[in-house]
Order: C-alpha cells, then sequence, then structure tokens
C-alpha cells in the first residue's frame, strides 16, 4: 500500500513550473496541481514595481487564429501595490469589465529573490460565461499588455502590449530547478519522500 502511495505522490509533485518570457524581464508560467486544474505564476521584476506609468500587467488567452485585437479575450489583471488579480473578459477593443465570478479557485502572491510572484489557479473548465476551457497541452492566442492606474485605482490604458502564441505544456523533468516557487516546491516534496522511503524501509 505504502509503495503505491509513493508512486501517486511522485506523479503528481513531478509537474515543474513551465515559463515563458514576457518583455520587460516578467516571465509568465504555470503549473498543472491537478488534471482538472491550472496554477498561473506571474513573475514581476522588484525593481519594476512602484514605476508610475508601469503599475498593473495583464495577460489574456484567446482561441488559436483569433484577430489581432482583444475580441473574446479571456483576461487577468495584477495590480502591483495591492497585490489585487481579477477576472476580466474582453467584447472588443474596448476597457474590460470585470467578472462578475473570477473563477478563481486561489489567488496569492510572494516577494522572492529580485522578483515578486503572483498566483492564481483556476480549474480548466471553470463553467464561467467567458472564461476559455483550458486543455492541457493546447494551443492558444496569448496578449499581454502593461501600464499605469487611473486616479481611483483602476488600470488605465494600456502603454505596451503584444500578443504570442502559447502552448500549455505538461513539464513532468524533475532536473528543471529554480528559485521559483513551483520548482522549489518540487524540490521539497522530492526529498520528503526520499525521506519517508528510508523510513519506512528500516
Amino acid at each position: 500500500m505504502f509503495k503505491i502511495l509513493v508512486i501517486a505522490a511522485l506523479a503528481v509533485s513531478s509537474n515543474a513550473l513551465t515559463t515563458i518570457s514576457l518583455p520587460e524581464k516578467v516571465e509568465f508560467g504555470w503549473l498543472f496541481p491537478t488534471n482538472q486544474t491550472v496554477k498561473f505564476s506571474l513573475f514581476v521584476p522588484n525593481s519594476k514595481i512602484g514605476q508610475s506609468d508601469w503599475e498593473w500587467y495583464g495577460i489574456g488567452i484567446q482561441t488559436l487564429g483569433s484577430d489581432l485585437g482583444m475580441n473574446d479575450a479571456d483576461l487577468v489583471t495584477v495590480s502591483f501595490d495591492s497585490g489585487l488579480i481579477e477576472s476580466r473578459t474582453s467584447a472588443g477593443d474596448t476597457y474590460p469589465p470585470v467578472d462578475k465570478e473570477s473563477g478563481f479557485i486561489l489567488t496569492g502572491s510572494v516577494i522572492l529573490e529580485g522578483v515578486t510572484e503572483f498566483t492564481w489557479t483556476r480549474n480548466l473548465n471553470t463553467k464561467l460565461k467567458g472564461d476559455i476551457e483550458l486543455v492541457i497541452g493546447g494551443k492558444y492566442d496569448f496578449i499581454y499588455a502593461s501600464g499605469p492606474l487611473s486616479m481611483n485605482g483602476k488600470t488605465a490604458m494600456h502603454k505596451t502590449s503584444g500578443k504570442t502564441v502559447l502552448e500549455l505544456k505538461y513539464d513532468n523533468s524533475l532536473s528543471r530547478l529554480s528559485t521559483k516557487s513551483g520548482t522549489v516546491n518540487l524540490l521539497t516534496n522530492f526529498i520528503l519522500l526520499a525521506a519517508l522511503q528510508l523510513l519506512f524501509y528500516f
């Protein structure tokens, strides 16, 4: 029974954080806590936080092959100062309102060496209007933008933006370790499991 539990735990813990690099030394990453959920991470340089024209960052996922705008984008915006993470849906190239239901299971932030990590976890299929159903290994159009906050603390018009293709790969490599929280937890889990195996061996 114990051997079966160890194998199952290793299968879960071997899901490493996958990241892509974005402009302004920002990194976007993801891992899959379960086969039904995804945890996203946005790594923002601490040296950039506090600049008046760079107070929020937004990412959006669209069906692959979408037009050049923000139409039907499943958006998330992060306000650096407050740590507020908001789910939004875009109906076009206009201000995207905050969703009535976010679909988030959990959100958070942590200050690491040189960067702050903002995280949000959601179901692959939230079943909410405006949320795109995600598939492990699926490809999507991916948009990103950054800009200042307005006088009332809301996201203002972006100053920079871009678009690329995102592939939600599943990384099961135990050798891919970094200082980021997802892969640090991976190493910790592996060490704990090894210790448990030794304990039960003796």
